[in-house]
């Protein structure tokens, strides 16, 4: 996959989903925040019916309690004809002491107590004689069969008593007449004539018979085809009576029977409806009531509904099985009920939802913007990075002229000129390798051209043996050897070491060794030609040059060893009983310091004594703990050859093996800094002094 379409699926996946999921997260929440607050009023609004409901039946009771002394003269005659006299103030009175309670109070059941005496009969105070009852007629209610002992009891209508009020034989046509009357003018000549016939209390019955009318014609109303039926009257748990006293004396008891459907709908019809909202209230039969009957259709659709009159479920309190309601119930244990409130959040929710689509389709706007802002800077990104690819594939096949365009001065823009920087510095490396590489081939031949210089075999005579060895290091080097035969039948031994490494140092030994063996055969007196060599040296050689020389003549004549020691490193003379005897300096160095003069010694030979030359790159040598070699360490080992040891051991390719050894096991894995030159001199029998033997004396 192409880097510019993961940049754009990067953003794609980095913009576009989170965004999408915080929107789902923000609708989620707001609807729970929704859900909760609505709940929380919801509760509130049941709580406060609650307590609605506490106060009005509070008030009822304290009213039914104020009836204990109120006398019941027409209790005993069962009401048996219109009420008169005292029977007419008696209900005034009754109805004044409830007062606005009386509208939630269908009737009152009277128990009479056990052998209680009968009310003197009306109209006897008053010195008339009593009117002839008329025939009962027949209750609106069954009365409820008494106890033992006790005289059945006796049912109180209200809407009955304010129709033999208004003095009608039937309660129905008074109905039908006050209703009409209600809207016109004349409806105030029904309550005239109750005043005037009721004294005082005549307005307190008139208005309930007012009120009683009308809650009698809607009942009387048909219902619409389909509407909902509103269920029976809901059972209230509280029972509402008092005992009825005359003089102290208990004479029985009274029992309201109240209208559940008036009294809640007085308690439901003060909540806000402006919201949709449903108040209603359920008995403990799952019997529900709302002011609206309506509303019972919704509360079914909710599972709030019974679906037959003897009870039905019901949400859990504080929710409802459709997620567009509210519902939230609260218990009220003095009554049995249950009230609660369903109000719609759908609209709500919905506009969330519309909220959240509106911030999700912006977000989606806005990032499909800054993907076009996107798309040219991935543009240049891919191009200069194709640019940086096609680069290093040129690079890749050698042409190292290559050099990338640099179009941006971002980071993009940086890595372009580092990798021209880079090809640059590549081009220029390889140039140094090549011209490395030259210098390593000339070097290489130069130090084959070096070693050509040197003795290749050993040279044998009759009374002597002499071999040497050069151990290069990386670089030319100054060091060179030489031994070769004089014409006078002597041997001529050559060591030493210009200062300084490289090139110059092998030209200038080079010179040197030629010029050396040139004029040795010419030069009887080495002190003086040591001095010579040293004033054309400091003539000929920047001052900084210099040359350590060991310079010596085996005469096999007078069996000794002519030397000049220019500096170099003192050879070591072992004797054939193990005696080490060091040759030292015998002037400074040629060309350091010119004109300190040198001097020539001389030292006998015996047969089976040994001459070891060296230079300093064997000394000097280092390990990896950076340790020399040491003049003490190749002393005790040139010592360790003793006159017991066998004449194999003795011999100048034995010597040189050993040290050799000794060398490489120094110095370890670290690289020698320095050429290391030895020569072996190996004195034999003087006996056979005289002419080479052979081929092998000028080998």
């Amino acid at each position: 996959m192409k880097l510019r379409t993961q940049l754009i699926l990067a953003f794609l996946l980095l913009a576009v989903v989170p965004l999408s999921a915080i929107t789902l997260y923000a609708y989620q929440s707001s609807a729970r925040a929704l859900r909760r607050t609505v709940a929380a009023e919801s509760a509130r609004a049941a709580e406060e019916m609650e307590r609605r409901m506490g106060v009005v039946t509070a008030n009822l009771s304290r009213r039914i309690d104020r009836l204990e002394e109120i006398p019941f003269p027409a209790a005993a005659r069962g009401l048996s004809s219109p009420l008169e006299g005292s029977d007419a103030q008696v209900i005034g009175r009754l109805l004044t002491t409830l007062g606005d309670a009386a509208s939630f109070i269908d009737a009152f059941e009277f128990h009479a107590a056990p052998g209680a005496h009968a009310p003197p009969a009306p109209g006897t105070t008053a010195g008339r004689p009593a009117r002839a009852p008329r025939k009962p007629k027949t209750p609106s209610a069954p009365a409820a069969a008494g106890a033992p002992g006790t005289t059945s009891p006796i049912i109180l209508h209200l809407p009955r008593i304010a129709g033999e009020l208004a003095k009608d034989p039937d309660v129905a046509p008074l109905l039908k007449a006050a209703v009409a009357l209600i809207p016109a003018d004349e409806a105030g000549k029904l309550e005239k004539e109750m005043i005037a016939r009721l004294g005082r209390h005549g307005e307190t019955i008139a208005r309930l018979v007012r009120e009683g009318i009308e809650a009698a014609q809607s009942s009387k109303e048909p219902e619409a085809e389909g509407a909902p039926r509103r269920d029976a009257g809901l059972r209230l748990k509280k029972e509402f009576g008092c005992e009825l006293r005359r003089d102290g004396e208990r004479v029985g008891s009274l029992k309201a029977r109240v209208s559940s459907d008036r009294l809640l709908g007085q308690i439901l019809s003060q909540s806000r409806r402006d919201q949709g909202e449903i108040p209603f209230a359920r008995d403990a039969a799952g019997n529900l009531f709302t002011p609206d009957p309506k509303d019972l259709t919704r509360l079914k659709e909710l599972h709030l509904a019974p679906d037959s009159g003897a009870g039905g479920g019901s949400a859990p309190e504080g929710g409802a099985k459709d997620e567009q309601w509210v519902v939230v119930t609260h218990e009220d244990p003095a009554t049995g009920l249950t009230f609660g409130l369903a109000r719609p959040v759908g609209e709500s929710l919905e506009e969330i939802r519309r909220a959240s689509g509106r911030n999700l389709l912006a977000g989606l706007g806005l990032a499909a913007i800054a993907l076009f802002g996107v798309l040219p800077l991935s543009r240049r990104m891919t191009q200069n990075l194709s640019d940086l690819t096609r680069g290093a594939e040129r690079l890749a096949a050698g042409h190292l002229d290559t050099q990338v365009p640099v179009r941006s001065r971002d980071e993009l823009g940086q890595l372009t000129l580092v990798f021209n920087r880079m090809a640059t510095e590549i081009r220029a490396g390889q140039e140094r390798l090549v011209e490395q590489e030259r210098l390593r081939k000339e070097l290489e031949l130069c130090r084959r051209i070096q070693v050509e210089l040197l003795p290749r075999k050993p040279l044998y005579y009759p009374f002597a043996e002499v071999q040497g060895l050069s151990l290069p290091a990386h670089e030319l080097g100054g060091d060179f050897f030489n031994y070769f035969g004089l014409p006078g039948g002597e041997i001529a031994l050559i060591m030493g070491d210009v200062s300084g490494k490289g090139v110059p140092a092998a030209l200038l030994m080079a010179n040197l060794q030629a010029t050396l063996q040139a004029r040795i055969p010419l030069e009887p007196d080495l002190a003086a030609f040591a001095e010579r060599l040293d004033r054309e040296g400091e003539a000929s050689t920047p001052a900084e040059v210099y040359l350590t020389l060991f310079l010596g003549i085996l005469d096999p004549k007078r069996r000794e060893l002519r030397y000049v020691n220019a500096g170099h490193e003192s050879p070591f003379l072992l004797r054939q009983d193990g005696r080490p005897v060091r040759l030292d300096s015998t002037g400074r160095p040629i060309g350091l310091l010119a004109g300190g003069g040198y001097s020539e010694r001389r030292i006998a030979l015996g047969a089976g004594d040994r001459l070891f030359m060296y230079t300093d790159g064997l000394v000097d040598a280092e390990n990896e703990a950076g340790a020399d070699f040491g003049a003490a360490r190749l002393e005790a080992l040139l010592s360790g050859e003793g006159a017991g040891d066998a004449a194999g051991a003795r011999t100048p390719q034995a010597l040189l093996a050993k040290v050799e050894r000794a060398f490489a096991e120094h110095r370890g894995r670290i690289d020698a800094a320095d050429d290391a030159t030895l020569l072996v001199l190996r004195v034999g029998d003087w006996a056979g002094a005289g002419a080479p033997a052979g081929a092998a004396a000028l080998a």
